[in-house]
């Protein structure tokens, strides 16, 4: 007989409304793991995988007790027994100290003057200037070259009242000045405003025949105009 509320047949509902009785607890299922290979490592600095044998990497043992073919032991380092003193199988080894080049020392007059103009360009003044006198000492007397290249050391590096008081001692050690000696010289003069002292080295190349060229000029024209002769200095132009 059907029911007229829920159209369900009594035999129908009961079974809907029973409840299971046996219910089993779930199981947590485990998770799967791979065994990880197991990595050794060798004295020859790559790693050693379970499974392979020491033999293969480091070349086979001898029958001196363990030995490999070169008369060491697997794990040493070259030239120690059994790994005593290079730390074992985790030696490095160490580079050779490198040996620092010492200056060479110049050996003919144009090396003197050589280094001199490369310790001018590094504004090492002292350097150049005590280069210079040790040149007679060494058996290498300077020349022109040799005084042009400590002046020219010097007005770089703005010691131009030293340079002014080098130029005589060229004459004074038996060399005449020349173009470029003088230049520096006028140079130090136009630093010093000493325009009358350049006039004077400007009238004495005039006596001795030293031709003046464009470098003499531009350091008579800025000696003029740092010592406020203006008109003088258009009388080079």
């Amino acid at each position: 007989c059907l029911n007229p509320v829920t159209s369900f047949t009594p035999c129908s509902l009961s079974v809907l409304t029973r409840k299971p009785t046996h219910l089993e607890p779930l199981r947590p299922i485990g998770i799967l793991r791979t065994p990880s290979p197991r990595v050794e490592f060798t004295s020859r600095r790559f790693p050693l995988v379970l499974g392979e044998k020491k033999d293969d990497i480091t070349g086979g043992k001898s029958k001196g007790g363990g030995r490999s073919p070169s008369g060491e032991q697997p794990g040493s380092a070259p030239g120690s027994q059994g790994g005593q003193g290079s730390g074992g199988s985790n030696w490095r080894r160490k580079s050779a100290p490198t040996s620092v080049p010492k200056p060479s020392v110049p050996a003919s007059v144009s090396e003197y003057n050589q280094e001199i103009s490369r310790l001018g360009k590094a504004r090492n003044w002292v350097a150049a200037l005590k280069l210079l006198s040790d040149m007679d000492p060494a058996g290498f007397p300077p020349n022109v070259v040799s005084y042009n290249s400590v002046m020219a050391a010097l007005n770089r590096n703005g010691q131009w009242k030293k340079a002014l008081e080098l130029f005589p001692e060229i004459e004074r050690n038996g060399m005449k000045p020349d173009t470029i000696s003088y230049s520096s010289a006028i140079t130090a003069c136009s630093k010093l405003k000493k325009w009358k002292k350049a006039m004077e080295l400007h009238g004495e190349m005039k006596q001795k025949g030293v031709e003046a060229n464009d470098f003499t000029y531009n350091a008579l024209i800025t000696a003029m105009e740092n010592g406020g002769q203006t008109a003088k200095a258009l009388s080079f132009f």
